[in-house]
Parts: C-alpha cells; sequence; structure tokens
C-alpha cells in the first residue's frame, strides 16, 4: 500500500478537509482523528474519488458487494441495499445501516465517484470501510472530508 502523507488543508471546529499526497490509501484510525466521540451523535465521512478506472465504476451489482463487503470490514450493520444501474453508464448504491447509511455515486465518463457514510456507535470503524472502497476504486486522487455531528443537549425550561 501506498504510504503517502495527509495534509491538513482547513481545520474548522466540527470539521476537518484533507487531501491525499499519492494515489491510494487512508490510512486513519479514529484515534488519529482526535479519539473519542461520545460527545458527538456521529461521524459523516464524504470522500470524493477522481481519476478511478472508469470500469471499477459502471457495474452496480460489483459496487453493491463492495459497499457490503466495506460495511463488514467497518463493523456496520446492514439493514437495507438498494442499487441502480444508469444507462447508459453509472451507478449509485445505497446501504441502510442500522448505524446510519453509506452511499456510492459513480460517473464513469467523469472517471469520478462519490461515498457518502454516516456512523454512530462506538464500534463502527469508518475509515476501514472506506478504506474498502478506495482500495476496489484506486482513484488518483481523493478528498476526504470528515465532520463530527455534534450531540446537542435539549435546553431545560
Amino acid at each position: 500500500m501506498n504510504q503517502g502523507k495527509y495534509v491538513p488543508q482547513r481545520t474548522a471546529e466540527q470539521c476537518q478537509y484533507y487531501d491525499y499526497e499519492g494515489s491510494n490509501g487512508l490510512v486513519l484510525s479514529i484515534e488519529d482523528w482526535g479519539g473519542k466521540r461520545e460527545s458527538t451523535m456521529g461521524s459523516h465521512w464524504l470522500v470524493d474519488c477522481h481519476g478511478c478506472p472508469r470500469d471499477r465504476l459502471d457495474n452496480a451489482q460489483i459496487l453493491e458487494n463492495i459497499l457490503i463487503t466495506a460495511a463488514e470490514r467497518g463493523n456496520l450493520s446492514v439493514l437495507q441495499s438498494q442499487r441502480h444501474q444508469f444507462r447508459p453508464q453509472g451507478a449509485t448504491v445505497l446501504l441502510l445501516l442500522r448505524e446510519s447509511h453509506l452511499s456510492l455515486h459513480t460517473w464513469p465518463e467523469q472517471q469520478y465517484a462519490a461515498l457518502d457514510l454516516f456512523t454512530c456507535g462506538e464500534r463502527a470503524n469508518p475509515a476501514a470501510a472506506c478504506q474498502t472502497v478506495l482500495d476496489f476504486l484506486i482513484p488518483h486522487h481523493h478528498n476526504l472530508q470528515r465532520i463530527e455531528r455534534p450531540m446537542i443537549r435539549p435546553l431545560s425550561s
């Protein structure tokens, strides 16, 4: 695996943006992102994949299998799966998870895919799930945005 370096592009209180210098490889754990998530409702991971081989982006059945494998590797429980093959090209796959959702939308003509993963719970390992998808898509470049959804306590009256 390519041992590239993640470079922070912008940091905000609830959101960090990262670009990856290299061809692929998401090598972060929850601890790398700052540790505990007790103060959040969940973690939302958005990955833009650029320069993917077109043949990796245009088979909804295969992409569904990849997302199911990603969910398993990320300790996520699949409740339902839905896929759609667009004509002439492209696919969308959506997994409804006990922990929330995992989706992938592809544009083979642009060699682009968008991955969206929202998880809650301490068992979830979103880094492992995202890595599984990246290993299959082998993008030339990807951008990762991670948003911690804050836990809001109700105001007392």
